[in-house]
Formats: structure tokens, sequence, C-alpha cells
């Protein structure tokens, strides 16, 4: 499962299904993202992702894999992040495939639906919001 192959009937149904599961979403969406800076935008966000997840003491944190070169990038952050402190040490940091955990469809569901949403389309997102935590971050 993708979002963007879904179709609009299929999203509806899976922003539902999430929004059955009744779990907490938090999304962390980072302005104005300039392109030739995606990397350091990703940086940003995750790091702000963790400290509110460090707040909730989350002890697993699992992201879709995106290639080992970009999988060992995320690594690099991450020891960054424990050296200041922004996610302790308890806290894991695992990559996964969504063809192999389906757990990680849920984030991608929710990621869409708040795509879908900024580009004009709440029809997603508004199931979802009784559980859904949006948090923005000045990009710099």
């Amino acid at each position: 499962m993708h979002w963007h192959r879904e179709s609009p009937v299929r999203r509806a149904e899976l922003a539902l299904a999430v929004a059955d599961l009744n779990c907490d979403s938090v999304v962390i969406v980072g302005t104005p993202v300039d392109p030739r800076r995606q990397d350091r935008a990703r940086r940003q966000c995750l790091e702000r992702l963790l400290w509110d997840l460090r707040t909730r003491s989350v002890g697993l944190v699992r992201a879709e894999s995106r290639g080992p070169e970009r999988d060992r990038a995320d690594t690099t952050a991450l020891a960054g992040f424990r050296r200041k402190n922004v996610m302790p040490a308890g806290m894991r940091f695992e990559h996964g495939l969504p063809a192999q955990d389906r757990c990680l469809w849920l984030p991608d569901t929710v990621a869409g639906a708040i795509l879908a949403d900024l580009r004009g389309d709440s029809r997603y997102r508004k199931p979802l919001d009784h559980s859904l935590r949006v948090l923005l971050v000045e990009l710099g």
C-alpha cells in the first residue's frame, strides 16, 4: 500500500481505518522547503519529531527505509541527536519496509491525508482529527 497509488475511494477507506484504530498521530510539517536542501529539512523535522516522542516516553521509532545511503544519513543524524540529548539513550530507531511491516502503512496514510489537506482537500484528514497533532517547523 502506498497512498499516492491509491484511488480517492481507497484513500477515504484507509483514513477511516486508521481513525478507527484510535492511535495518536504526530505529524511534523516543515516549511518552506528549499528543494536543494531537502535532506537538511528532513533532519530538522526528524529532530522535532524525536523531541516530541521523547516527551511521550516513546521507546521505538520505526521509519520507512529510503535506501542504504539515505538510511545511513539518518543514522548519522540520530547520533547527533543523541549527543544533543534530543533522543534519549533508551529510544531505538529502526528502518523498515512497508512490504514487511504493515505498521508502516499507518504513517503513510496519515502523511498522505495531511498533504492532501495542505493542498486543499480535507476529506481524508477529517476522520483523523480526533487523534492528530500537526506541528509546524520553520525551516532555516
